[in-house]
């Protein structure tokens, strides 16, 4: 009884506080009041902050692998934007793990050597000629019809989605965490609009971007910096993170350090 009584409570809490942001946010707009819209995105940050010291060595070794890992990213990404005052940060992230991760340049080149040679639909003098690198490099087009499908390569196992993802960044902006509840009050605050007003209003704070997006009405949408995909090697040597469109990046455990190695654009067959 008294285990009912305490969830009844929480959820009775949670919806008055929800209620309450949203209140915050629509009054906001009304009265055109910056003061309450900063109430507003205070109130965001107080209620999801990041990974306090003892939240974060109560972790274990792969959570922290993931904490560490994506911080590298963000600062070899340089996320700051100088044109606002907040960026988002995905609060919950995919990993997953493949036997090899990394494929250096040389194997690499093999790979589209052998992709080259296993085209039935070329004769052996096109074989030999789009073999050829100039430079060091493959023709460009050759890379991308024959650059190795990492899809098929890098076959990924023991997927998990790690909830509540709170990294302790430092950036210039500073950092508010996506959940459920504040991207859907967000979203739908933007959708009631029949003009740029909403959109306006909003960016003063983050971006709001313009298209691309089918299935926002009026094609604005805002997102986490670089939401990304980490991938691990078995033995957590190397790590690849997949974001954006079709590009990906390297990283490399040295030291009890992630070092970056390389960014790609995977070509799609």
């Amino acid at each position: 009884m008294k285990t009912l009584i305490v969830l009844i409570f929480l959820l009775n809490g949670f919806t008055f506080f929800s209620q309450s942001s949203e209140k915050t946010l629509s009054k906001a707009y009304r009265e055109n009041s910056t003061e309450l819209l900063e109430q507003f995105f205070l109130k965001w940050e107080s209620e999801i902050q990041p990974f306090n010291q003892d939240e974060y060595l109560a972790l274990n070794d792969t959570l922290k692998a993931v904490n560490t890992l994506f911080k590298e990213f963000i600062k070899w990404k340089k996320i700051e934007t100088p044109l606002h005052k907040y960026v988002f940060i995905q609060n919950s992230i995919p990993i997953s793990f493949t036997n090899k991760i990394y494929f250096s340049d040389a194997e690499i080149d093999s790979i589209i050597i052998r992709n080259i040679n296993t085209d039935s639909t070329l004769n052996e003098k096109e074989k030999k000629e789009f073999s050829i690198k100039s430079n060091g490099n493959f023709n460009q087009i050759v890379r991308e019809i024959y650059f190795p499908d990492f899809r098929n390569l890098i076959l990924k196992t023991n997927l998990i989605k790690i909830e509540d993802f709170r990294p302790k960044i430092n950036i210039n902006n500073e950092i508010l965490y996506l959940n459920e509840f504040y991207t859907s009050l967000i979203e739908e605050f933007l959708l009631k609009g029949k003009d740029e007003s909403r959109k306006l209003f909003l960016e003063k704070y983050f971006e709001i971007n313009t298209g691309g997006r089918m299935f926002y009405p009026r094609a604005w949408y805002f997102e986490p910096y670089h939401t990304c995909e980490i991938i691990f090697d078995y033995k957590m040597e190397y790590a690849k993170i997949e974001y954006g469109l079709h590009e990906a990046c390297y990283f490399k455990i040295e030291n009890g350090t992630w070092i970056f190695i390389a960014h790609v654009l995977e070509y799609q067959h």
